[in-house]
């Protein structure tokens, strides 16, 4: 398996962990994840301010359906046509960053 799951699901939960938390939290966040406090647990404070289990699974849900959407167009040219409005829902959920509701 290369990085490039990897890479793609951190940058998305990053990008939704910053939409989620206010700048201040975010900077809190930060910083608290730099203390010895949370280095000695390996804890990150996220979890402090949100549900970040939630946004994680929103950044995974993001990155299948963009995979699927890429597999779908890919193995069959056609699909457009015979799959636009599946085709149409999992380009929105991959734009969306997986966000099936609002805030948690």
């Amino acid at each position: 398996m290369t990085d490039a799951p990897i890479t793609r699901i951190r940058d998305t939960f990053v990008s939704l962990l910053k939409q989620e938390l206010s700048a201040d939290d975010w900077r809190e966040m930060l910083r608290r994840n730099g203390s010895a406090e949370y280095a000695r647990t390996g804890c990150c404070a996220s979890h402090d301010f949100t549900d970040a289990n939630m946004v994680m699974a929103d950044a995974d849900i993001s990155d299948v359906a963009a995979r699927a959407y890429s597999v779908i167009v890919e193995s069959d040219p056609d699909a457009r046509d015979g799959h636009a409005e599946l085709l149409a829902e999992l380009r929105v959920l991959a734009q969306r960053g997986g966000r099936l509701t609002g805030t948690y």
